[in-house]
């Protein structure tokens, strides 16, 4: 798979909210757009990576299901219960970072595949 970041702001080493991404995979050219489930309306591939999902405002399976209501197909990664443990009682504690960063790509590893299933 290739792909391709779209018009970007100036760069500082992060992609932000609102960069469009554009993929090439197995000869489907895809395009989405990084951001919250607050600006997907109209989108549709709709993928929510929702490390605190009970946070604040609606709920992601509020918004999920919003989407779905749209017409998008709409996958929601959450994190984990060997996640949310690493993450500890304080996110910004950087003792944190690292076992957040193991349990990361973890689970990561574990949803690539329902994930990429989206596209293929």
């Amino acid at each position: 798979a290739n792909s391709v970041v779209g018009e970007a702001k100036e760069s500082h080493g992060v992609v932000e909210q609102g960069t469009v991404v554009r993929l090439n995979m197995n000869g489907s050219e895809l395009e989405f757009l990084l951001g919250s489930a607050e600006i997907a309306e109209g989108s549709d591939i709709v993928v929510i990576v929702a490390p605190f999902a009970g946070g604040f405002g609606p709920t992601v399976e509020v918004e999920a299901a919003a989407l779905r209501e749209q017409g998008a197909i709409v996958e929601v990664i959450a994190a984990d219960e060997g996640s949310t443990e690493a993450f500890g009682t304080n996110v910004l504690d950087p003792a944190t970072r690292g076992p957040s960063l193991r349990e990361g790509r973890r689970q990561g590893a574990i949803e690539v595949e329902r994930i990429a299933k989206v596209w293929l």
